[in-house]
């Protein structure tokens, strides 16, 4: 058996929403925001020895097992809500811009592009359901960890990243109605990929 794990604080994101239009049944508003690099980007596990041979030593553990990107990264993105009755719908379009060439530990995760729109239908005060297509873009990682990594499996790979995709996903949105609870929201939603 192998397993292996990380954890520990995240990238720390922050900003502004700023609300562009306002009117019935309309919103329309934009999000600036940065994510910090908080978020460790030197986890390492067990693995080989260079050369083979050997007792184990410390490698970084797969890329995607890192707790951050280890850059400053902005994030924008632009959100138009609509609703009329018992629907309501809108759409959002944002990404995710690195903006260093390379982190600590010598790579650079891809930049992110997204697209999504969905649409809901309220079957009575507390309870709707929604479907959404969300359209995705990321790059591959560059660079290349500058200490001694594992390259037996695919996530140790860095062209392994990144890609175009298609998901679409069906949720469930409820709200408390009376009570100490009024409210308070409980949403689920399970997303599932339709193209990759």
């Amino acid at each position: 058996n192998h397993s292996h794990g990380t954890d520990g604080i995240g990238d720390t994101i922050f900003g502004a929403m700023i609300r562009l239009s306002k009117g019935p049944g309309v919103d329309l508003h934009t999000s600036l925001m940065f994510s910090a690099p908080t978020g460790s980007v030197d986890e390492k596990v067990m693995c080989a020895a260079h050369g083979g041979g050997g007792s184990p030593e410390p490698c970084f553990t797969h890329y995607m097992m890192q707790l951050g990107s280890g850059t400053w990264d902005f994030m924008p993105s632009l959100t138009y809500r609509g609703s009329a009755g018992p629907w309501t719908w809108g759409a959002q379009v944002g990404g995710t811009i690195r903006m260093e060439d390379e982190n600590d530990s010598g790579y650079r995760l891809g930049d992110i592009f997204q697209a999504t729109a969905w649409g809901s239908y309220r079957f009575a005060d507390w309870i709707s359901a929604s479907v959404r297509v969300l359209h995705s873009q990321q790059g591959e990682i560059e660079g290349h960890y500058n200490d001694h990594h594992g390259h037996s499996s695919p996530p140790d790979l860095q062209y392994n990243y990144g890609g175009r995709f298609w998901d679409i996903g069906f949720g469930i949105n409820t709200v408390v109605p009376s009570g100490f609870l009024k409210g308070h929201r409980l949403s689920a939603e399970w997303l599932q990929p339709i193209e990759d």
